[in-house]
């Protein structure tokens, strides 16, 4: 792989144009997978419980915000052609199957592609699209020129075995389609995204295979397997030996065989060998794995049901915390490529949501609108501000209780005194009588 850098070195006035495909294999286990999309998705999601639970989590909760779209004043649209495009982007996927698809390959391979189809247009730069449609990731190949800083093309190759290349306009960086990605540091990688997969694992690994271990231990009726002893003095022959390994894995392997007794002939003898607290410690190594593959997609693992996690006081503060640290930036990064690519072709809409329409993040709002209600020396607009709304007339004001007035009210200092002497008087301490005429002729700082 390193020969193009080889290559480039010695011909500095060559321009030559270099492919990085997503997929190729290296290895075995998914800690080797590199960024082959394909094993990716069968290790780590199809068969790892809970990196499928984590991505299928963020997608789900992603898609089932409440998008609007704005005009350039902030105002809300109910109706535009972005609006239907949005309602349904293509013929066979509403608009939260498209957000699910995207925000799960998005999570699983840190890379989505969205294809616009423009109809019968092919300007990139102006014609607004008609579908938009989700290409999977194993699919692409990003071609590069190492001269330049954005791709020069994307190659999806179909299903038939043919090839399409969408290409880049090299001065605007627009194209059909749309690739939203996560950040990699490899130089050699910098038009495509970093998986969540990947530095978590050795983690999915090691949970896939003591998964397997257990699963095989269930198969042997949860006994460790032993050793068939013969006697002293008795050698079996090749022929011997055969036979009784055929006949063992014939009718005493596998769950169906589970605890059937076994008959052995000539003084052979069984002996079980057992395991040790140790070997059997796969509950904590599973548990641990688990942790650590929920945390690399962003998902608290007390979320997906694992046990041993402290982090957060209770599941309400955990979701809050999903949402603020996992969702919401995942859903902001996808709206806000698709508005690059689209939004001066609707005549500067865009695609938004509002965060106070979130119901996970509704027990933060109780508590803030708590707080402005309570706040005695905000005026009524600050206190709307506070909360997200806007200001009203009239609302620059302070509200206070009717049984306290500002000292500038009170007519002389004799007022605030005969109300002391009139407290005083039935028997009240005249400290406490001072102390309570202080509070209600409150001195206003405002």
């Amino acid at each position: 792989m390193f020969e193009i850098f080889k290559k480039f070195s010695k011909k500095k006035d060559e321009k030559k144009s270099y492919s990085f495909p997503f997929s190729y294999y290296s290895g075995s286990g998914i800690s080797n997978a590199n960024r082959d999309f394909g094993r990716i998705s069968d290790e780590a999601y199809l068969q790892n419980v809970i990196a499928y639970m984590a991505v299928n989590k963020i997608a789900i909760c992603a898609s089932g915000i409440n998008l609007q779209v704005l005009d350039s004043s902030g105002d809300i649209v109910a109706d535009s052609a972005l609006n239907d495009l949005l309602e349904r982007p293509n013929v066979s996927q509403s608009q939260k199957e498209f957000f699910i698809d995207l925000i799960s390959y998005y999570a699983l391979s840190g890379n989505s592609y969205i294809l616009q189809n423009f109809g019968v247009s092919n300007d990139v730069n102006r014609a607004q699209p008609i579908e938009l449609e989700i290409i999977n990731p194993a699919f692409v190949t990003i071609c590069q020129s190492m001269r330049n800083t954005i791709p020069e093309s994307y190659r999806v190759d179909l299903r038939d075995g043919t090839q399409v290349v969408y290409p880049v306009d090299q001065v605007t960086g627009m194209s059909q389609i749309i690739h939203v990605k996560s950040f990699n540091p490899a130089p050699n990688s910098k038009f495509i995204g970093t998986s969540s997969a990947s530095p978590s694992s050795r983690a999915i690994d090691s949970h896939n295979e003591a998964s397997e271990w257990n699963l095989s231990l269930l198969r042997n009726g949860a006994r460790s397997s032993g050793a068939i002893v013969a006697p002293d003095g008795m050698n079996l022959s090749d022929e011997q030996f055969n036979k009784l390994r055929q006949e063992l894995e014939q009718s005493y392997s596998g769950a169906s065989n589970a605890g059937r007794p076994m008959l052995l002939e000539g003084g052979l003898d069984f002996k079980e060998m057992s395991l040790s607290p140790k070997d059997m410690d796969f509950i904590n190594s599973q548990s641990n794995s688990a942790r650590d593959i929920a945390r690399a997609f962003g998902v608290p693992p007390v979320l997906l049901g694992l046990p041993g996690d402290s982090t957060y006081n209770n599941q309400e503060e955990a979701n809050q915390s999903f949402y603020d640290d996992t969702v919401i930036p995942t859903l902001a990064l996808a709206l806000n490529k698709l508005n690059m690519a689209m939004s001066d072709k609707f005549g500067g809409l865009t695609i938004s949501f509002d965060k106070n329409e979130i119901s996970a993040l509704l027990p933060r709002r109780k508590q803030l609108w708590e707080i402005a209600e309570s706040s005695s020396f905000l005026t009524i607009n600050e206190k709307r501000e506070l909360v997200g709304f806007a200001a009203v007339d009239g609302g620059d004001v302070i509200l206070t209780s009717t049984s306290e007035i500002p000292l500038g009210f009170a007519e002389t200092d004799d007022e605030k005194q005969m109300f002391i002497n009139a407290l005083v008087s039935d028997g009240l301490d005249e400290a406490v009588a001072k102390s309570m005429a202080d509070l209600k002729y409150v001195e206003t700082k405002r």
